[in-house]
């Protein structure tokens, strides 16, 4: 959603994969991201492992850190590691915005990697789930020494857009968005009128959003309007997204069409849609976390029960079957959160910004 967009927000401990000949043990990882396409097929964005030697930017606790993809075909039993190799041992140093993914679906999903000191950004692409991958690059030439990826979105196999912009230090430089209408093969160069996150719902209409600014472009990006001064925009599901805490939006084919919804008094915590009518919402409180259910459209919320567990992130594949993240464990529940099982993986950590933050901080990715 990470967004997921922020397609949605990679490193790999590679695990104890089940049916290899080898198996190999890396740290403890931190899953950045995850995004169950349905009840079988699921993806996770992680980070593993440190250079503890040689560290030229002290006082950052990630420097040096790893990122790889995993992808499950089972409902999250087993996961394989499906990065590219050329990206598996690359270290991705403290900025969160060196990788972006998306992935349509089971079979085709995108990557783009840049790091410390590279404008160059590395974009792989995959049609057959991550067993293959195909490589190109585009380099931005700017003039500070890294590229920043707030996001990478693609509507069918061919069509999509990446957002980029220079890594200066500064909350909004300005930006470059690389189109490609041949699957990410080749790639075109647009300017943005700000460095910021992109999510495009059909071929020529998208939206940018930055810094509680959100743009609107009708012509694939080749210009942008600002269309509102105080919001942020998380896309949810294909063509469904949510501005701010209070409204639904729904893309009817050529704009957004926006419904108020009504969040439980002082609500904090992590949201989601199964549709326009069904949500879910977690809270936390002296008790623990909270899990209330909207089958409205978000206009009434019922409390259902404590998770037992501090959640992070929530991801349901329909109103009763869906998965959840938190103290390092994946979760997963079959009659719309009443039980959960926990669903052993190792030893993973989540760390997904609550709804209703910037997600330019915490990119949501895969």
């Amino acid at each position: 959603m990470k967004n997921i967009n922020r397609i949605v927000p990679l490193f790999l401990i590679i695990f104890l994969l089940m049916g290899c000949s080898q198996e190999k043990k890396l740290p403890s990882p931190l899953i950045l991201s995850m995004n169950m396409l349905d009840d079988h097929t699921g993806l996770l964005l992680v980070e593993h492992g440190q250079i503890e030697k040689e560290k030229i930017i002290r006082g950052f606790s990630d420097w040096g850190k790893f990122r790889a993809v995993l992808r499950t075909t089972d409902g999250g039993n087993h996961w394989s590691d499906i990065t590219p190799k050329a990206i598996a041992d690359r270290p991705f140093y403290y900025s969160d915005r060196y990788i972006a993914t998306d992935f349509l679906d089971s079979n085709h999903g995108w990557i783009a990697a840049s790091s410390y000191g590279k404008t160059i950004v590395d974009i792989f692409s995959t049609t057959d789930g991550g067993k293959t991958w195909s490589q190109t690059t585009v380099d931005p030439k700017y003039a500070y020494p890294s590229s920043n990826l707030y996001s990478l979105s693609f509507i069918d196999p061919l069509h999509g857009w990446l957002s980029v912009s220079p890594d200066s230090g500064l909350s909004t430089p300005s930006g470059d968005l690389y189109v490609t209408e041949d699957g990410g093969f080749h790639w075109s160069r647009l300017s943005l009128p700000s460095g910021g996150r992109v999510t495009f719902l059909s071929r020529s209409y998208g939206i940018l959003n930055i810094n509680n600014k959100v743009y609107e472009t009708n012509n694939s990006g080749q210009s942008w309007q600002l269309v509102d001064s105080s919001a942020n925009v998380f896309k949810l599901r294909k063509n469904l997204l949510l501005k701010n805490t209070n409204e639904i939006a729904r893309f009817n084919g050529s704009n957004l069409e926006y419904k108020t919804i009504n969040m439980p008094q002082n609500a904090k915590g992590v949201l989601d849609f199964v549709d326009e009518t069904n949500g879910y919402l977690v809270c936390m409180s002296g008790k623990g976390d909270v899990l209330f259910k909207t089958n409205d459209g978000g206009l009434n919320w019922n409390e259902s029960n404590l998770t037992g567990f501090k959640v992070n992130q929530i991801r349901f594949i329909s109103p009763q079957v869906g998965y959840a993240v938190g103290e390092n464990k994946l979760f997963k529940t079959n009659n719309g959160g009443k039980t959960w099982i926990n669903i052993k993986i190792g030893g993973i950590g989540f760390s997904l910004p609550p709804f209703g933050l910037d997600s330019e901080t915490t990119d949501t990715g895969v």
